[in-house]
């Protein structure tokens, strides 16, 4: 029976607390310089793979512009000698064409004599003869503010007439620029080099519209005047 003024006795297969073989409790172990290091080490590291990533990403897109053909600001294109002289060929003959087109327009002998007949049967679908080079005559019917300062109306035929009211053909002339027509005034008698433009629509001073051949003038000879 346990004395109730005595404390109670360790049993003997128990250690005592202050025995060589019992530790006391450890205090908390304080943070190494290893521990503080370590979060801001793998932030780096995470950090660095997302630059890798977008390099790559980068790099991926520029190749996938190259192969679909896309151009950047800073592209260059490089030609070999083979190529520029191509090139150089190339923008020559256009120019020669070109500048073959323009002196064929101020070339009186390009330019076809037509009949009076067939310059009728012209006007009547103008349309279908877009292009063709002409030499025409005629007399001047308006050349004012109403028309511009680079058109005209005049009545025209194939050939020359020994009267000016015989031109019967109403049509409209543009000048291929200001310096051909500069010289024309109103009841000129004219010689017209020109191209057939097509068919042409312009309102009256009546309030109506008429339609009638218009031609490219590139050169206008005044023979003389009906007043």
């Amino acid at each position: 029976m346990t004395n109730p003024f005595y404390p109670k006795q360790p049993r003997r297969d128990e250690p005592r607390p202050d025995s060589p073989g019992t530790s006391a409790p450890q205090p908390p172990k304080r943070p190494t310089n290893a521990d503080r290091v370590w979060p801001w080490a793998l932030g780096g590291i995470v950090i660095g793979v997302l630059v890798v990533v977008s390099v790559v990403v980068v790099a991926t897109v520029n190749d996938d512009d190259e192969s679909l053909g896309l151009v950047t600001p800073t592209s260059r294109v490089v030609l070999s000698p083979a190529q520029s002289e191509r090139s150089r060929q190339a923008v020559d003959a256009e120019r020669a064409r070109i500048d073959a087109i323009n002196a064929a327009k101020f070339d009186r002998s390009a330019y076809e004599v037509i009949s009076d007949r067939d310059l009728a049967l012209l006007a009547r679908s103008p349309d279908a003869a877009k292009g063709r080079k002409l030499v025409i005559h005629g007399v001047v019917t308006q050349f004012d503010s109403g028309t511009g300062a680079t058109q005209f109306r005049a009545s025209v035929a194939g050939t020359q007439q020994d009267a000016w009211y015989d031109y019967d053909i109403n049509v409209v002339i543009a000048g291929s620029s200001p310096p051909v027509v500069a010289n024309v005034v109103k009841d000129d008698l004219v010689t017209l080099y020109v191209e057939v433009a097509g068919a042409y629509r312009y309102d009256t001073t009546l309030g109506g519209s008429m339609t009638v051949p218009r031609f490219t003038a590139n050169i206008v000879d005044v023979t003389g005047t009906t007043g």
